[in-house]
């Protein structure tokens, strides 16, 4: 149960509801009372989708001369916006910082948001802009932050130096669908999405976009290698879903093709077997 509200005038509201990112089939239940002149009863389920919230991003360069071939330190703050943004959930998760497409390196996201780096010198004749990219996580969508125009490296003696070509990876999606309770209109699953690379190692940053037969569902950020959702899908025939890894920089993007919702099993039933006491007797 939710909450509890009076009736009045035929309506009852409940307020100050907090529920998880996902699908959920909601329902009234009317309790009567000796007062009241009619019988109890339920609704309905009704399907009320929870997405995550959306998030901006800044970025600033604590230098008075910034330049990518010395040290700089960088300061970039993940902005809630829309029903979450009073404070009461506190973005988490990973900020990562590009110096074009190279990676200059990572870092939590720490109190009110804020995320700090320091970063090597870079040389490079040609990359003159940084951008920071908010990963995202169960509750907040991922952003980028408009770029920030630094000074490029001095040519080098005999030449420009630039950092070799960036390796973009592969990735794989995989979907693990199980279900967890199936009504006469309803099915609630709960879906797990895996993302690898072409090394086989887990990928820890991006986000997953769910996508069922009903259209386009939340999209979550990758903790631990996983994102995980729970949702509610009106039944029909044939019941399938799809997870895309949405790709960053170094990462491409990849997605699953259709993956079958599995019927609820029947609980397996066990059958007893009684061992005989005794020694078996022979027949003479």
């Amino acid at each position: 149960m939710l909450a509890t509200a009076l009736v009045h005038n035929g309506e009852a509201i409940a307020q100050g509801i907090l529920l998880s990112v996902g699908s959920h089939a909601l329902t009234a239940q009317f309790v009567a009372t000796a007062e009241s002149n009619i019988d109890g009863g339920i609704s309905a389920p009704s399907i009320l989708m929870v997405n995550p919230t959306v998030s901006a991003m800044t970025l600033s360069v604590d230098s008075a001369n910034p330049s990518i071939d010395r040290p700089m330190s960088l300061r970039a703050k993940v902005v809630p916006r829309g029903p979450q943004a009073d404070g009461t959930s506190a973005p988490l998760g990973m900020v990562q910082f590009f110096a074009g497409p190279v990676l200059l390196g990572e870092a939590m996201v720490g109190p009110h948001g804020v995320v700090t780096l320091t970063t090597k010198p870079s040389f490079s004749a040609t990359i003159s802009t940084i951008t920071s990219v908010y990963i995202g996580d169960a509750n907040y969508l991922g952003a980028t932050s408009p770029a920030v125009n630094v000074g490029a490296a001095p040519t080098q003696p005999g030449g420009p130096t630039t950092p070799g070509p960036v390796r973009v990876h592969a990735t794989t999606t995989t979907l693990i669908p199980r279900t967890i309770r199936v009504t006469g209109r309803y099915t609630t699953v709960r879906l797990t999405a895996v993302v690898v690379n072409d090394s086989g190692l887990v990928v820890d940053v991006g986000n997953v976009t769910f996508r069922g037969p009903e259209g386009r569902g939340p999209t979550l950020g990758l903790i631990n290698g996983r994102a995980e959702v729970t949702i509610v899908m009106r039944n029909r025939p044939h019941l399938f879903a799809t997870a895309t890894f949405n790709g960053i920089p170094t990462l491409k993007a990849s997605t699953t093709g259709r993956v079958k919702i599995p019927p609820k099993a029947n609980p397996a039933k066990v059958v007893s077997r009684v061992a005989p006491r005794g020694p078996l007797s022979k027949k003479h």
